[in-house]
Order: structure tokens, then C-alpha cells, then sequence
């Protein structure tokens, strides 16, 4: 009885091996398996032997990405003609694995502008020389795709498992690709992951040498695989929507860093100065001392930063340069309220000390800025004090 298993064995791992000269990799590994459980069902004392044997062919089976090209016998490319209305040709690829044509099986529009590996405007916006140039190409590669064999091939990454029936497999495509053989092979279009479609596989005869634990094993395998395929599928849909989202709304981390940043601007301010704020008639605001000053502030560390200004006090004819430091925290991305001191220096021998605040208002890449100063201002020359309140406007850009 074992020579008779013997010479089977060797008879079907002789076709087996003739029928690998004319199938693929990944089918040619089914078949091995087929071949092996036929074997297996013939003598029950030598299946538990071949177990060993069948779950090795299993592992490489389904341990392997497998790639199938239009240019090879198993996927087939056919190119359409050309569609003015669309700018792309139709494509259709398909597969004879297992001697099924549905298996793997698209039809899609391949824009001109991938084809050339260049992006185009549309036609009805195109200028003259433009269309002539656009009519010209799409003849020339027309004519070349289709009297050429292989300038523009398919490729197909697939992957092939065990499923849960007797005989049964499940083909998943992984990526298909068209590759243009005039630009040095470079993939110029891939299918959306949308279209590729897994499909089982059912062989004939089926036939089970499993037992009833492994069949449950299987089972739950399978639907560990496709619970993962899910898994994958709403992790890609949840980082797309996160991805429009975040373009709309920052994250809690992008806000709170943008809350930390010092300023950063550069301004135009106007500033009044005098000792009180008691007004009791017109000539009490035209007493008022003008100054009017460009800064530059940029973040030193966290909330906190610094500026360099330059300005020109009216009253006095005196200009000066203004160094300050302070501290902020933005609240939101629009108010960004702040506290400063600093020291101007002035070319009348004057010295300013101030400290004060003010809010920025962020519109954008623009600032307005509302601000009150308390100055103290000792003249070099007299050696004379004096104390002044001052409040500022400004304008300018932020980043």
C-alpha cells in the first residue's frame, strides 16, 4: 500500500511540476496543496505523517506578497480608445488565475496627464498652441500604445490565504499599478484601494482532511483577517477625516503651543504721552506729547519674548531706540493680551524707564495693538524727573 502512495505522490508532483511551467507562483502553491491532501486521503496513517508537511506549505503560501505583470501570461491589459470628453483612456485589467477571469477584474479612465507623467489644463481652457500641442500628443501615444507591445503594463500585488470551506482560499489584492515604459518604468497611475476587491476561491474537487478543532481554528482565523482588513479600512477613513478636520481646527497640542509662543510682529505705533489723565478742556488733549515708534518683538522662549523699536518724539525733536522684554500668553488665535518694561534712549540725553500692557488683536497675518505705558524719564543734561502715563495704538504684520 505505501508504494502505491509512493508512486501517486511522485505521479502528482510530476503534473504538479508541469503544471507550474504554466500557472503562477502563488497558484502553482495551492495546487502543491491540493496535491498533498489528495495524497493525505488516501491513507489515513500516512496523513497524520504529511501533517507536518501541509501546514509548512500552508505558512508559505500565505507568508508571501505575490506580483503578477500584464506583461506575463496571468494578468491581461487592454487599453480603449481615447476619450476627448474624459482626456484619459479606458482601461481594463484582468486576471486568469484558477482559470477564472472574474477574479481580479477592473475597468478604469487613465488621464492623459498621468499617461505623460505632466499635469495639463482642460481642454475647452486651453490656448491654441496649447490644443495643437495636446492633439498632437494624444495622437502620437495613441498610435504608440496601441501598434507597441508593453509601453504601458499593469502590475498586481496580491496575497493568497486558506479560507474556512474544504478547499477554499480568499485572493486579496494589495496594490495595482500602471507602469509607463517610455518614462523608464515609473508607476504613472494606481488604483484606488477602493476597487480592489478580495474574492474566495473555491477548487474542485473539495477535499477535507481537516479536523473538526482545525476546521474552528480556520474559522476564527478568517475572521480575525477580515476583523484586521476592517480595522485598517476605518483607521484610513478616521486619518483622512482627521486630516480634513485638523485643516479647519487645530488639536488641543497645536493650541497649546501656539499659546506659548511669544509675540512675534512687527508694528507702527502711535503713542500720547502726559502726567495726568485729568481733561477739563480741549487744550488739556492737544497737551498731549506724541510719539510715534516702528518695533520689531520675536519669542525668546515660552510666553516670553523680546524687541528692539525705533522712534521719534515730536515734542522735543528727539529720536530714539527703544529695547523691551515682556511676557504674553494668547488666548485663542485672535486676543493675545501682554506685560512689558523696557528703556528708550534718547538723542536729547533723556532716558525713559516704562512699564505697562496692552492686548494684540490677530487678524490673520495682521495686529492691531491697544496698549498703556507708565514712563519715567530722567533728563541726563538737568538731572530733572518726571513721570508720564501714555497710551499707544499700533498696526502691523505677525507670524
Amino acid at each position: 500500500m505505501r508504494r502505491i502512495i509512493l508512486a501517486l505522490t511522485f505521479a502528482l508532483t510530476l503534473t504538479t511540476s508541469l503544471l507550474a511551467q504554466e500557472q503562477s507562483i502563488a497558484v502553482s502553491r495551492v495546487y502543491d496543496i491540493e496535491d498533498l491532501k489528495g495524497v493525505m486521503l488516501l491513507d489515513e496513517v500516512s496523513a497524520s505523517a504529511l501533517k507536518p508537511e501541509l501546514a509548512s506549505l500552508y505558512e508559505e503560501l500565505e507568508g508571501a506578497t505575490y506580483l503578477e505583470r500584464s506583461s506575463g501570461k496571468h494578468l491581461s491589459l487592454f487599453i480603449g480608445s481615447y476619450s476627448v470628453k474624459d482626456q484619459a483612456w479606458r482601461l481594463h485589467i484582468r486576471s486568469d488565475f484558477f482559470s477564472r477571469e472574474d477574479l481580479f477584474d477592473v475597468e478604469f479612465l487613465l488621464p492623459y496627464s498621468d499617461v505623460l507623467g505632466k499635469r495639463f489644463v482642460e481642454v475647452g481652457k486651453m490656448t491654441e498652441a496649447q490644443l495643437a500641442d495636446y492633439e498632437e500628443k494624444v495622437t502620437l501615444y495613441d498610435e504608440l500604445i496601441h501598434t507597441k507591445e508593453n509601453v504601458l503594463q499593469a502590475e498586481l500585488f496580491f496575497k493568497i490565504f486558506r479560507w474556512t470551506g474544504s478547499s477554499e482560499y480568499y485572493f486579496v489584492p494589495v496594490e495595482c499599478n500602471i507602469i509607463n515604459a517610455n518614462l523608464k518604468n515609473k508607476v504613472v497611475y494606481s488604483l484606488d484601494e477602493k476597487i480592489l476587491e478580495a474574492k474566495k476561491v473555491q477548487l474542485l474537487p473539495k477535499q477535507e482532511v481537516r479536523s473538526e478543532g482545525e476546521i474552528i481554528q480556520d474559522k476564527r482565523r478568517a475572521q480575525l483577517l477580515l476583523s484586521k482588513n476592517f480595522e485598517i479600512e476605518t483607521e484610513n477613513r478616521l486619518s483622512e477625516n482627521n486630516t480634513e478636520s485638523q485643516t479647519e481646527t487645530p488639536s488641543s497640542s497645536e493650541t497649546e503651543k501656539t499659546q506659548k509662543i511669544g509675540r512675534r510682529e512687527f508694528l507702527v505705533q502711535v503713542s500720547a504721552e502726559k502726567a495726568d489723565w485729568v481733561y477739563e478742556s480741549f487744550n488739556d488733549i492737544r497737551a498731549m506729547q506724541p510719539l510715534i515708534q516702528g518695533s520689531f518683538c520675536f519669542s525668546i522662549f515660552p510666553f516670553l519674548y523680546a524687541g528692539l523699536g525705533v522712534g521719534f518724539k515730536a515734542y522735543v525733536n528727539s529720536f530714539y531706540i527703544d529695547g523691551f522684554a515682556g511676557l504674553n500668553y494668547r488666548l485663542g488665535s485672535v486676543i493675545n493680551p501682554f506685560a512689558q518694561v523696557g528703556i528708550k534712549a534718547f538723542t536729547d540725553n533723556t532716558l525713559d524707564l516704562h512699564a505697562g500692557g496692552g492686548i494684540d488683536f490677530n487678524l490673520g497675518p495682521m495686529v492691531l495693538m491697544l496698549g498703556y505705558d507708565y514712563n519715567w524719564s530722567f533728563d541726563l543734561n538737568t538731572g530733572n524727573e518726571k513721570e508720564m502715563n501714555g497710551i499707544q495704538i499700533g498696526a502691523g504684520l505677525s507670524w
